[in-house]
C-alpha cells in the first residue's frame, strides 16, 4: 500500500479507524433498533416511535458543522475521539434514563448520541486523507465494509447481551444501550491512542482557511460531490424507512421483512470492497450517475412490485445505489478541496448531507400519509432521475484542488 504519510503511522492509524467504524456501527445499530421500541414503552404510544430517529438525524446534521470546525483547529484525532466520547456519554444517559422510565431524559441521551454522530460520520474523510488520491474510493469502501462487520458483531452480541441482562436483572432493551456505550468508549480509546497519522499534503504550520458555503459551491467538483451524497442519503432514507411499512400493509410478516432488510444492509455495505475500487477506476462522476440510476430503479421496483422478493430486490438495489453515490461523493469531496480548508469545509457540507437524510426520512412518512405509497415512490424516482440527467448533461472538469 502506497500512502501519503509515514507508512508506520498509517499502518497503526488505518486499522484503528476501521475497528472504530465497526464498533460505532454496532453501537448505532443497537441504538436504532432499540430506540423506537423504548420510545413506545416509555410513552405508551406508537406515535412517538419515530421521534428518536428524527432527533438523531437532525442532531447529526446540526453538529456536523461544529465537528468540522473542531477538526480543522485541533485535528481529526481530537475531533473523532471527542465525538466517540460524547456518544459514550449519550448512550449512558439513554440507558440510565430509560431505567428511570423517563422518556424526555432518554431523549436527551438520544440527542447527545446524534450530536456525536455528526463528528463520527466524518471518519470517512479522515481515512481518505491518509492514502493517495487514486485510492481514496477503495479505502472509503473498506471503511464501509467494516460497517457490515459491525452489523454482524451486533447480531453475535445479542445472546450474550440477553444472558448478562438476565444475570443482573436488567431489562434487555435498556441494557442494549449500555452495550452501545461500551462500544463507543472502546472506539474513542482506539482513535485517541492509535490514530497518529496526519495528511502529508497539509504542512504542519499552515494556517487554516475558512470558505463560505457559497464559495465552496463555486467549484463544480464540490457541487457534484454534494449532489451525489445528498441524493443518495435523501432517497435511501425515504425508501428504507417506508418500504418495511409498505410490506406490512401488503400483509408480509416481521420475519420476512427482517430478511429483506438484511438484503438492504448487504447492498449498502457488503460490496463496498469492490464499489470503492470502481470509484477509483471509472471516476466519481460515472459512479454518481450509476448510483442515481440504481436509486431510480429501486423506486420503480417499489412502485410496481408487491411480492416480498420484488421488495427485497428493490431494497438491495437501493443499498448499492446509495453506496456508489456516498463513496464517490466522499472521495471526490476530499480530492476537490485544498488541505487547509478541507476539514472545516467538509463539516459545513455534511450539514446538507445529513439534513437531506432527515428530510428523506420525514418526507417519506408525510407523502405516504398525504397521498399513499405511489406518490412517495414517484417523488423518489423523479429526484433520482433528475440527479442522473444532471450529472450526465453537465460534465464536471478535472479535479482541481484549491479552485
Amino acid at each position: 500500500m502506497t500512502t501519503m504519510t509515514q507508512p508506520s503511522t498509517v499502518q497503526r492509524s488505518l486499522p484503528a479507524l476501521y475497528l472504530a467504524q465497526a464498533l460505532s456501527t454496532s453501537a448505532t445499530t443497537i441504538g436504532v433498533a432499540l430506540a423506537s421500541i423504548l420510545a413506545v414503552k416509555l410513552t405508551g404510544s406508537e406515535s412517538y416511535s419515530g421521534v428518536p430517529s428524527t432527533v438523531n438525524l437532525l442532531a447529526s446534521a446540526f453538529s456536523a458543522y461544529f465537528a468540522g470546525q473542531l477538526m480543522s483547529r485541533h485535528g481529526r484525532r481530537v475531533g473523532l475521539a471527542l465525538a466517540f466520547l460524547l456518544g459514550t456519554i449519550g448512550a449512558s444517559v439513554a440507558f440510565w434514563q430509560a431505567m428511570q422510565q423517563n422518556f424526555w431524559g432518554f431523549m436527551v441521551g438520544i440527542l447527545l448520541v446524534g450530536l456525536a454522530t455528526g463528528g463520527i460520520n466524518q471518519m470517512r474523510y479522515a481515512v481518505s486523507e491518509l492514502v493517495q488520491p487514486e485510492k481514496r474510493g477503495q479505502f472509503i469502501g473498506f471503511l464501509l465494509t467494516c460497517s457490515a462487520i459491525g452489523a454482524v458483531i451486533t447480531r453475535l452480541c445479542i445472546p450474550a447481551l440477553k444472558n448478562v441482562a438476565q444475570s443482573h436483572q436488567l431489562p434487555e432493551n435498556e441494557a442494549g444501550w449500555l452495550l452501545s456505550a461500551l462500544f463507543l468508549a472502546l472506539a474513542s480509546g482506539l482513535v485517541a491512542v492509535f490514530f497518529t497519522a496526519r495528511p502529508a499534503d497539509l504542512p504542519k504550520h499552515t494556517s487554516r482557511i475558512q470558505l463560505s458555503v457559497a464559495e465552496l459551491l463555486q467549484n463544480p467538483q464540490v457541487r457534484l460531490a454534494l449532489l451525489g451524497m445528498m441524493v443518495g442519503q435523501g432517497v435511501m432514507l425515504m425508501l428504507m424507512v417506508m418500504m418495511p411499512v409498505h410490506a406490512t400493509h401488503l400483509g408480509h410478516g416481521l420475519e420476512a421483512i427482517s430478511s429483506v432488510m438484511t438484503g438492504h444492509v448487504v447492498g449498502m455495505f457488503g460490496l463496498s470492497w469492490i464499489t470503492g475500487r470502481w470509484v477509483d477506476r471509472f471516476g466519481a462522476r460515472t459512479m454518481i450517475f450509476m448510483g442515481s440510476l440504481l436509486l431510480a430503479l429501486s423506486a420503480l421496483l417499489g412502485l410496481l412490485g408487491h411480492s416480498l422478493m420484488e421488495m427485497g430486490i428493490a431494497l438491495f438495489v437501493l443499498g448499492i445505489g446509495w453506496n456508489l453515490c456516498f463513496v464517490a461523493g466522499s472521495s471526490l469531496l476530499t480530492s476537490s478541496l485544498p488541505p487547509e480548508t478541507r476539514a472545516a469545509a467538509q463539516g459545513k457540507l455534511d450539514v446538507f448531507v445529513w439534513g437531506s437524510a432527515a428530510a428523506g426520512a420525514l418526507g417519506g412518512g408525510l407523502l405516504v400519509a398525504q397521498s399513499g405509497f405511489p406518490l412517495m415512490y414517484s417523488v423518489a424516482l423523479t429526484i433520482s432521475l433528475i440527479s442522473a440527467i444532471g450529472v450526465y448533461l453537465r460534465r464536471a472538469g478535472k479535479v482541481q484542488p484549491g479552485t
